[in-house]
């Protein structure tokens, strides 16, 4: 019986600090406070499923704060479900360019475009195509003492 009453205790308190970091998450992510919101949703997630909304509010949080290795996996799952914001496969596409993988985000970007007609990204899906035929300058050296 002492077992069955604190398994209950625990799920009741593991409930309650899950509703509390989510309500905390969704608050900072209403103000824009993107860091916050994150650390929020991750201690959520630890503890419990989060919604489709909140998983998408975690992936846009972490990339808006450049914790791509973070939102990857979260943008890998989003993108495989239907329905999904078409500012999830422009993210896609982003990650992927910073992984070098400009096929893949190439990809990404003609989805984003075909779902999305407000915003031309035409200049990104051309840079995709020619990034892989540049070669990378290994030495470069600026004298800013010239446009100073």
């Amino acid at each position: 019986m002492k077992k069955f009453i604190t398994f209950l205790l625990l799920l009741f308190f593991n409930s309650t600090t899950f509703s509390q970091y989510l309500e905390e998450a969704r608050g900072w992510f209403e103000k824009y406070e993107y860091k916050k919101s994150a650390e929020a949703y991750s201690k959520s997630n630890e503890i419990g499923n989060l919604s489709i909304d909140d998983l998408n509010r975690l992936a846009y949080s972490y990339f808006i704060i450049g914790e791509y290795k973070k939102c990857r996996p979260i943008v890998d799952s989003l993108i495989k479900r239907d329905n999904i914001p078409p500012l999830f496969f422009y993210i896609d596409g982003e990650l992927s360019k910073e992984e070098g993988n400009y096929l893949k985000a190439k990809e990404s970007f003609e989805k984003y475009m075909l779902l999305d007609t407000e915003v031309n990204i035409d200049t990104k899906i051309k840079s995709c195509k020619l990034m892989p035929l540049w070669e990378p300058i290994s030495n470069a050296v600026i004298n800013l003492k010239e446009y100073n």
